[in-house]
């Protein structure tokens, strides 16, 4: 039998970017947006599906002054000027959105929009939200698809779209999860889309080293990045974008807000649920993985 270490690899074709700015103000009914990097160079094209975030408050039990939404692109022109790379789009945009330098109380800042290309070649796919059991553990929410690599090995998912993901109320059930695997440097989530999870986007659960670099993430509910225990070491978070088309969508308890409520006070839980992103320090040593015997398999497009 063999003892080599599993791995799963999936890879969709590369983007230089996957994620970019409005480098101008683009107001309500603009059909072409003006980006801060080059759609061509990113190799976006037409006929991709982007998301665009909102930059007016949105608060939860408060009605939206604007939302994030989601268009396909129309066209795409090389080159551009001092009001950045024009990006058609449809439908047009419904409500404003910041881009650039905005004067506040006096002092200029930039503010601007993140514009997210949500279009892979490989897409990862659940159904349409199944009710969770309570045979399953769940009765308390809906129910997409999970991934997960536990134990040992390495796993490595690239450019691939993971949609109607996550597990409601049921714990280690996420979108791309990470799970016990110790020190993984081969390890990476890089340039993913994931859009529609009912539980959480990215998770890290005592793994280090890994890389989560480029991923964009829209209305992935409850969270975004997730390290699990808070004792993951020397992954490297790099770059990526986390979008609720507005709060209500995504403010919702799922496993890991019901676990942080039972053990943090409320001040504590208010200000997690709203920093959700932890400072992750770097790793020395770290203790090495177990064997599992298992064949490997690479998916590519």
């Amino acid at each position: 039998a063999s003892t080599a270490l599993p791995t799963v690899q999936v890879h969709g074709r590369p983007l230089q970017r996957t994620w970019s700015l409005l480098a101008a103000t683009a107001p309500a009914a603009a059909s072409t947006l003006f980006l801060a990097h080059d759609p061509a160079a990113m190799g976006w094209r037409v006929g991709d599906r982007i998301g665009i975030a909102a930059t007016t408050g949105v608060q939860p039990g408060l009605p939206p002054r604007s939302e994030g939404t989601t268009h396909t692109i129309t066209s795409v022109v090389g080159g551009g000027g001092t009001s950045g790379y024009p990006l058609g789009i449809s439908p047009p945009l419904r409500w404003a959105a910041a881009g650039g330098s905005q004067t506040v109380e006096g002092f200029t800042v930039g503010i601007s929009a993140e514009v997210v290309n949500l279009a892979r070649s490989v897409v990862l796919t659940g159904d349409d939200f199944s009710p969770v059991s309570a045979a399953a553990g769940g009765g308390a929410g809906p129910a997409g698809l999970h991934t997960i690599m536990a134990g040992g090995g390495a796993m490595r998912v690239e450019y691939a779209r993971v949609e109607k993901c996550g597990q409601r109320m049921i714990k280690g059930r996420y979108c791309l999860h990470l799970h016990h695997m110790a020190d993984c440097p081969g390890c990476a989530f890089v340039g993913n889309a994931i859009e529609d999870s009912a539980q959480g986007g990215i998770t890290i659960h005592q793994t280090h080293r890994a890389l989560v670099r480029h991923n964009v993430m829209w209305n992935t509910r409850g969270n975004g990045i997730y390290t699990e225990d808070g004792n993951e070491m020397g992954n490297q978070i790099i770059e990526n974008v986390v979008v609720c088309s507005t709060a209500q969508e995504c403010y919702v308890d799922t496993a890991i807000t019901e676990v942080r409520r039972a053990l943090l006070p409320p001040r504590a839980l208010a200000s997690t649920l709203r920093h959700p992103f932890p400072l992750i320090p770097p790793s020395l040593r770290l203790s090495s993985r177990r064997p599992i015997s298992r064949r490997a398999f690479t998916w590519s497009a």
